[in-house]
């Protein structure tokens, strides 16, 4: 199981001298009232009153007052340069303080958005001020994949994003260390599908929900720093790898070329797979989507969109047309890791950049229709299906299936609708529980509404 994951922070600052008072209550910057509101047009949020209108400013203010040059930061996104009277700039999403002199903020708040403001999140407790990194986070993970395809009757090139859903949760942590350990177990996960210009026709892998819930969950090492009294922590998910269905000798060796060539304590080929989903075959089950249409690509040679369907069993036309692949039983391995940061005290919500460094696959066995009969699949089709099976790296930019890293662009050989930059990998969470509370379930992560940064995909 993989996983990654988040917990950090964003800081702000003034540059003030002064020995004045900081923000009063209901005040932009300082406490809401007991009532829950603030003055004029702020928004109280995370007990704390600000501007949420100002999303994207920019600018440099040069305040001249008295004040305290410690006022609270929030986790809005950059409202703009600092304002007159002593104010200082807004510095990554933070309100600066006020300052004795030209309390220059050096505000550039180039658009850290707003992200956790009308979403469904608990914030972290607090010790000494400051949010605690222990806690139980949904987690929506995205990475731009693409590849190069030589056989063009069955799979073309194409561009698409993974999308991973997953429960973390930080506990264990030492004060004294600034450690952490990191679980996570994944929920459910959506891929891109491969597609046939040929036949026009899209092939999506389908896990049914129950199966992620069967799934052990993954422990990690990680390490954390709280930043100050009001900034939250920033958490480090070292890289983890995580197997799905399989087992290997060594879980970061070199991945098998096929299926019947993997290596493991029970033995070889079939024995490495585990029936982690109960369902007497090897490895974890999947399906494909059969119905509706892939409308996020150009459309096909015959001028529409692309259907889903089954998998063929090979490369000729005449297989294609009268046998399909309904199921396919494999193995899986992941390996991601995350250095994320919270957009505020409350620990309760952000983004983050991260690493997908592998996301491998072998296929032991399938099942095929044909001729109005299902039966197992050949060993040639077997063959076939395993050679097709994803594996992306983030090494070969141009070679098989890749995953991007961030400002990474196609090569021009690559028949591809878009070649542009990639925003890299992508994690967003979520804090849906305390340490302490109850474990959630895969469900409430995937209904968690998730913040949404500023990415082109």
């Amino acid at each position: 199981m993989l996983l990654a994951s988040c917990v950090g922070a964003a800081s702000g600052g003034g540059d003030g001298d002064g020995d004045g008072d900081g923000p009063v209550a209901g005040e932009e910057g300082g406490d809401c009232y007991g009532n829950g509101t603030c003055d004029g047009d702020l928004t109280c949020a995370s007990d704390l009153c600000v501007r949420i209108d100002g999303v994207n400013g920019d600018g440099d203010g040069d305040g001249d007052g008295d004040g305290d040059g410690d006022g609270p930061v929030y986790v809005t996104g950059g409202t703009g340069g600092g304002t007159g009277n002593g104010t200082g700039g807004t510095g990554n999403g933070g309100t600066g303080g006020t300052g004795n002199g030209d309390g220059d903020g050096d505000g550039d708040g180039d658009g850290d958005r707003e992200l956790c403001v009308g979403l469904n999140y608990l914030a972290g407790e607090a010790v000494d001020g400051t949010c605690q990194p222990d806690g139980w986070f949904a987690v929506k993970a995205t990475y731009d994949v693409w590849w190069d395809e030589d056989d063009l009757s069955t799979s073309s090139d194409n561009r698409g994003t993974y999308t991973t859903y997953i429960l973390k949760h930080v506990h264990d942590h030492n004060p004294g260390a600034k450690t952490v350990a990191i679980t996570h177990k994944v929920c459910k996960e959506d891929a891109p599908p491969s597609l046939s210009d040929t036949l026009c026709r899209a092939f999506a892998p389908v896990v049914v929900d129950a199966t992620w819930d069967k799934l052990d969950p993954v422990v990690t090492p990680g390490s954390y720093t709280c930043l100050d009294r009001n900034s939250g922590c920033e958490t480090r998910a070292d890289l983890g790898t995580s197997l799905v269905g399989i087992e290997m000798n060594d879980e970061a060796g070199a991945w098998a070329d096929s299926w019947d060539g993997m290596s493991c304590p029970a033995g070889n080929g079939a024995a490495c797979f585990v029936d982690v989903d109960d369902d007497s075959k090897p490895g974890v089950s999947k399906g494909f989507r059969t119905t509706g249409q892939y409308v996020e690509h150009s459309p096909c040679s015959n001028g529409n969109a692309y259907d889903y369907s089954n998998a063929p069993p090979d490369g000729s036309i005449g297989a294609i047309l009268n046998v399909s692949i309904h199921e396919v039983h494999a193995g899986m391995r992941s390996r991601m890791g995350v250095t994320s940061r919270t957009i505020g005290a409350s620990c309760g919500c952000g983004t983050a950049e991260g690493v997908v460094e592998l996301k491998d696959t072998r296929v032991a066995g399938c099942r095929a229709i044909g001729f109005g009969t299902e039966r197992d699949c050949t060993v040639d089709e077997v063959v076939f299906i395993d050679s097709r099976a994803n594996r992306h790296t983030n090494e070969g930019a141009n070679q098989g299936m890749h995953i991007a890293i961030k400002g990474e662009v196609p090569g021009g050989s690559i028949r591809l609708d878009s070649h542009h930059p990639s925003p890299g990998p992508v994690f967003r969470f979520i804090r849906i529980a305390n340490e302490g509370d109850a474990a959630p379930t895969c469900a409430q992560v995937l209904s968690a509404t998730f913040p949404e940064p500023d990415i082109m995909l």
